[in-house]
């Protein structure tokens, strides 16, 4: 298996997953030029965003930074999960208070 590599982490959030894959797929097919090109996304740097690309992309699918160099954003799942809590938290303390 692939180790993390940030080039392949296309929405920074510390993992490679199916969100970066969904990224990669909009700017699919583009050509150096073109309106929908972004170098970061020419992996191998032919200039088109084509299989090549998409195959050095998904070596690397499941792989995450080491817990202490991601700094900026947490991982999204525990992104949901706290603010799911604190969902339950702030729900459970209005749910009591009476209405007016």
């Amino acid at each position: 298996m692939a180790t993390y590599n940030p080039i392949f982490d296309l929405d920074h959030d510390g993992c490679v997953t199916q969100a970066d894959v969904a990224i990669f797929q909009a700017h699919y097919g583009a050509r150096r030029g073109g309106p929908l090109y972004d170098p970061a996304m020419d992996f191998n740097g032919d200039g088109v965003i084509n299989v090549f690309d998409q195959s050095l992309l998904a070596q690397h699918v499941g792989t995450c930074a080491q817990a202490s160099s991601i700094t900026a954003q947490a991982h999204p799942l525990l992104s949901a999960a706290i603010g799911f809590a604190a969902g339950v938290l702030l729900y459970g303390l209005y749910a009591g208070r009476p209405r007016t």
